[in-house]
């Protein structure tokens, strides 16, 4: 395997983990990032459906970065597969007929 391949498939790997525990943690990171605002906005008081609305946008927004990375890198290994398969009949190929060439001239 050559080694911008191999570079490809560990950033392929390192999208769909990261896309997977973003998505998988998604309510762990909103309730978090709802209690931080809970925080800095004490003063002004909160109302409790604010603070619902305020957890749900940052889970879905968690949700959403975290499934834009895991497809980025399904799609980065797909296409990684298809063109290494087809580098790879291309070359094996060019061998071929390499190989018939010198046959023919010997």
């Amino acid at each position: 395997m050559a080694k911008h391949i191999k570079g490809l498939v560990w950033l392929v790997l390192l999208l769909m983990l990261a896309g997977l525990i973003l998505i998988f943690t998604s309510v762990h990171f909103g309730m978090a990032q709802g209690n931080n605002w809970l925080l800095r906005n004490m003063d002004i008081g909160s109302d409790p459906e604010l603070y619902y609305l305020v957890v749900e946008t940052y889970t879905g927004s968690f949700m959403l970065i975290g499934g834009i990375l895991f497809g980025a890198g399904l799609l980065i290994g797909i296409l990684t597969f298809f063109t290494s398969v087809l580098f790879d009949e291309a070359e094996e190929s060019s061998r071929t007929e390499l190989h018939l060439k010198q046959s023919e001239d010997a």
